[in-house]
């Protein structure tokens, strides 16, 4: 658990960093770019790894016969991907009025085979719990690619082609550490019952992914076409930012999360555990991260991105309540996979795509601020029935499910206190690095006292849960032992 959330950490280190470097570097009109070519990338990827990965992780047992057939249909799916890609690229660039260069689409077409290579290296090493091999793989690989070749691009004024060239550096350099980590044999030979095994778990997952990248990029596309690259540019950062617990402090417990939920599928009672404890659990970080951004946006846009970007500040407010919701959505899935049960998760997805649309389209021609909103509606709507349909998976009710998440409503009052209080006494005029240091120093000290202090708050599952989780991770155990006297423990 400790070389998983380390991983998941350095590559949150470097996102900030580069967030940072590259927002203060690199133009709103290049950042627009790339966000349509990234989804459009992201989109395609959803076919080419038609969930082979996921498969080898899922499965109870799996042999070489899994892992060949995985690996050349990922691969043979790369290439016709990108060849599709560079074949429609044209149009691409035309329907975007040729804010988007072609040759860009093209270049970046090549991380569709570069992730290709990756799917099976990355899903041995999962399965493996290989997680401190993969910590130094993002490390190597950010520090080369992102650091490296893509700083380096930006102060050269490359623009969007230090955002493409570190993105392709990153992910190539990953896949041959990946593989240098968790070989395996590259071997043309297939069986019959193993390749159905794959693709019969692959066609629902990649259903639930592509209505998912769908659902989640529609918004992106459309602005792209009506508004200038520079709005987008806007959208995008904001979104990107108000995305950091998902992407960065799911994943720091979805990678374990998965596997063990695998290992118990035909365990109820367990199942029912982990997923509600988990989701608590981060609910928790989440809702600090989510106040700060509703309650002092400027600061977060002045730190991350540079004061030049101060116009998005209502957009990241207004995510602040996308990136709380959103959280519940992705622990969901992992459950959704755990148990393969992706046919009615697919059909969720497409209400949210369908929702989302709509509302899109029926304030395009309103602005920005409008268009997130409504964004943020969808994905609220997406919660709440991703949580109702878990509930028919693990066999309990939906209001066991909200019940589960009222430590995270006690810590959010809390929370919204201090901040109210902070605004009160002017303490965000200061330095904005300062005040966020600060701010979030009062936040964990919040959740910790209330650890200590009041841990019926939490409920008996949750606070054993969170000890047992803390006691996985070396340094965060020693620290939880230093505090052991201090605790009251709860009866």
């Amino acid at each position: 658990m400790q070389w998983q959330v380390s991983a998941i950490g350095i590559q949150a280190m470097f996102s900030l960093v580069s967030l940072a470097v590259f927002g203060r570097l690199i133009s709103q009109e290049a950042f627009g770019q790339f966000a349509i070519i990234n989804v459009l990338m992201l989109f395609i990827v959803s076919f080419t790894e038609f969930g082979f990965g996921a498969c080898i992780v899922q499965l109870k047992e799996y042999n070489k016969y899994h892992v060949h057939f995985a690996f050349y249909a990922s691969l043979v799916l790369g290439f016709i991907a990108f060849g599709f890609m560079c074949y429609f690229a044209g149009w691409i660039s035309q329907f975007y009025d040729h804010k988007i260069s072609l040759l860009c689409i093209q270049i970046i077409a090549l991380n569709l085979i570069v992730k290709s290579l990756g799917v099976v290296s990355n899903a041995l090493m999962i399965r493996r719990f290989q997680f401190k091999h993969l910590f130094f793989s993002v490390l190597i690989s950010n520090i080369i690619g992102t650091l490296g070749i893509g700083f380096y691009l930006a102060f050269n004024q490359y623009e969007v082609w230090a955002l493409i060239f570190a993105l392709l550096s990153v992910g190539l350099i990953q896949v041959i550490l990946n593989f240098f980590f968790a070989p395996h044999s590259v071997l043309p030979v297939f069986s019959g019952s193993e390749a159905k095994e794959v693709i019969n778990y692959g066609t629902g997952l990649t259903s639930v992914r592509v209505i998912s990248q769908i659902g989640n990029s529609i918004d992106k596309l459309i602005i792209g076409k009506y508004y200038p690259m520079a709005a987008l540019g806007l959208y995008e950062q904001a979104f990107k930012i108000a995305n950091l617990p998902k992407v960065y402090i799911a994943r720091s417990i979805d990678g374990v999360l998965f596997s063990i939920m695998s290992r118990v599928q035909d365990n109820f009672i367990k199942q029912r555990s982990l997923y509600l404890n988990s989701l608590s659990l981060v609910g928790l970080i989440t809702a600090c991260f989510a106040m700060t951004l509703i309650f002092f946006p400027k600061q977060v846009i002045s730190v991350l991105l540079g004061d030049r970007w101060l116009e998005a500040s209502a957009l990241l407010q207004i995510f602040g309540a996308y990136s709380f919701s959103v959280i519940y959505i992705r622990f969901t899935d992992t459950l959704v996979r755990a148990q393969n049960k992706l046919w009615g998760s697919t059909l969720i997805k497409f209400i949210f795509t369908i929702i989302k649309v709509a509302l899109i389209i029926l304030f395009i021609k309103t602005n920005l601020i409008w268009l997130a909103v409504v964004a943020t509606i969808a994905y609220f709507i997406h919660a709440i029935l991703m949580m109702w349909y878990a509930s028919r998976i693990v066999e309990i009710t939906f209001i066991s499910i909200m019940k589960a998440l009222k430590p995270i409503l006690w810590i959010t009052l809390i929370i919204v206190v201090k901040n109210s209080l902070l605004i009160s006494l002017n303490a965000h005029v200061i330095n904005p690095f300062l005040f966020l240091l600060f701010s979030f120093t009062l936040d964990a000290a919040i959740i910790l006292w209330s650890y200590m202090r009041i841990p019926e708050i939490y409920g008996k599952d949750l606070f054993h849960f969170i000890h047992d989780t803390a006691s996985e991770i070396t340094l965060v155990n020693k620290v939880q032992k230093k505090l052991d006297p201090f605790m009251k423990w709860s009866k």
